[in-house]
């Protein structure tokens, strides 16, 4: 941007970009987009919390990636068109559905904790621990500010 001002948009759109490409990068020789590859981790991670009979909905992706419902829906189409997921009628409310990972969608969580595990130590390569925990705290009150 202009000037001598700093903008921490400016940072994070830069760090935001880089990191999407090599998410996308890492995921792609499995077939999968890096947005699918989230979904994939929420969905086992939110099962593995609260067990097989804990329901997802499409509503609680959108909230977690912070989309539009349009959005998901295509990303959430694609994915079962992949064999991925499966969604089927909640047993809670029939006007929504319910998703679940299929074997190929379930295999693919440790590859992709793999792929995210790269590449944050890529982007903390020379950060000392206390520097680690600090910029994890900083993040997380960014976040809450814009979230507020």
């Amino acid at each position: 941007m202009q000037g001598d001002n700093f903008y921490y948009t400016e940072i994070f759109k830069k760090i935001a970009n880089r990191q999407k490409v090599l998410l996308n990068l890492g995921t792609s020789e499995y077939g999968v987009t890096y947005t699918q590859s989230m979904v994939i981790l929420f969905l086992f991670e939110t099962q593995k919390f609260h067990g097989d009979d804990h329901e997802i909905s499409q509503k609680d992706v959108e909230n977690y990636l912070y989309v539009k419902g349009s959005t998901v829906t295509r990303l959430l189409a694609r994915m079962e068109e992949n064999g991925l997921i499966t969604r089927e009628k909640s047993q809670r409310d029939s006007r929504s559905n319910c998703l679940h990972l299929t074997e190929k969608g379930e295999s693919c969580h440790k590859l992709f904790f793999g792929v995210l595990d790269n590449i944050e130590e890529m982007m903390t390569k020379g950060l000392t621990t206390s520097e680690k925990e600090q910029l994890q705290i900083l993040l997380q009150k960014v976040l809450a500010n814009i979230n507020e």
